[in-house]
């Protein structure tokens, strides 16, 4: 990782910030190109979790789970919550459906419900599954 000081902290945060607008506002593209930027400097889980949902916006299922990978990597090294475990396998199940696959699909989806059995996302994915 390169090094960080106060000055690039902040560019980071706002950078960040921006790949969330463009997010939001459908600008897939630039979100990616953003995150990938931060990511040069962070091994954030979150954001490795982020730049797999725009992955997966973009139909680029192979590098979405990828990068999910990384995500669980990180999340194995950091501390992480459980709703950022359980959102990992929630993505991860979103992306094997959109590929078609979905024994894996129900798996993940299940693996998110072992971490919040209340999960929206999981149980409508797993009904998306039949």
């Amino acid at each position: 990782m390169k090094q960080i000081t106060p000055s690039k902290k902040m560019e980071l945060d706002n950078k960040l910030a921006m790949a969330y607008n463009y997010v939001n506002r459908g600008d897939y593209s630039s979100a990616l190109e953003l995150f990938n930027y931060v990511l040069e400097y962070l091994d954030n889980p979150v954001v490795y979790m982020d730049k797999s949902v725009v992955l997966l916006r973009l139909e680029r299922y192979a590098e979405a789970l990828k990068t999910l990978d990384l995500a669980e990597y990180y999340q194995d090294k950091f501390e992480v919550t459980v709703f950022e475990r359980e959102k990992l396998w929630g993505n991860r199940g979103a992306i094997y459906l959109a590929l078609g696959d979905v024994n894996k699909a129900k798996e993940c989806f299940n693996i998110a419900l072992r971490f919040n059995p209340n999960d929206n996302f999981a149980k409508e994915g797993l009904k998306m599954c039949k």
